[in-house]
C-alpha cells in the first residue's frame, strides 16, 4: 500500500491545521482586546459624544449638559474631529466625525477629565472640564 503522493497530502492537511489554529488565536485575540475594557469605553464615548453635538444643534433654546466618563481619558475636538484616548495610554485612540452645522461655532478644544459640560449659548456650543470644588 505504498500509493504515489501521501506524504504530500499528510504534509498539505498538517499545514492547513497549523494556519488554521494560527488564525482562530489572531482573531480572539483581536475580538478581546477591541470589545472589552477601556478601548470599548473610548469607541463609545467619542460616538456618543459626537451624537450628542449632532442633537445639541438642532435643540431650541439654550441648554447645558454635564457628561461623565467612567476613566479619565483625553479628549480633544479640533475642527470637525472628536478624538478620544485614555488619560494614561495613547496607543488606543477612537475619533468620530462630526457633521458641521456654519451656523453654529466650536472652539478647538483639548481637555484631560473624567467630567466634561457641553453648553449651547445662543448659535455657540462650548466644551469645558467641570471644575470640583
Amino acid at each position: 500500500m505504498n500509493k504515489r503522493g501521501m506524504m504530500s497530502k499528510q504534509i498539505l492537511w498538517t499545514f492547513y491545521l497549523i494556519i488554521n489554529i494560527m488564525i482562530g488565536i489572531f482573531l480572539m485575540v483581536y475580538i478581546n482586546n477591541n470589545a472589552s475594557g477601556k478601548y470599548f469605553d473610548n469607541q463609545f464615548y467619542a460616538k456618543d459624544i459626537g451624537l450628542t453635538i449632532e442633537t445639541i444643534y438642532q435643540s431650541s433654546g439654550n441648554l447645558k449638559i454635564n457628561y461623565n466618563f467612567e476613566n479619565k481619558v483625553k479628549f480633544n475636538l479640533n475642527e470637525n474631529i472628536i478624538k478620544i484616548c485614555d488619560a494614561e495610554d495613547n496607543k488606543k485612540c477612537y475619533s468620530y466625525e462630526l457633521i458641521r452645522n456654519p451656523n453654529y461655532k466650536i472652539d478647538n478644544v483639548e481637555l484631560t477629565t473624567n467630567e466634561t459640560k457641553l453648553e449651547k449659548i445662543g448659535n455657540e456650543i462650548k466644551i469645558s472640564e467641570i471644575k470640583n470644588e
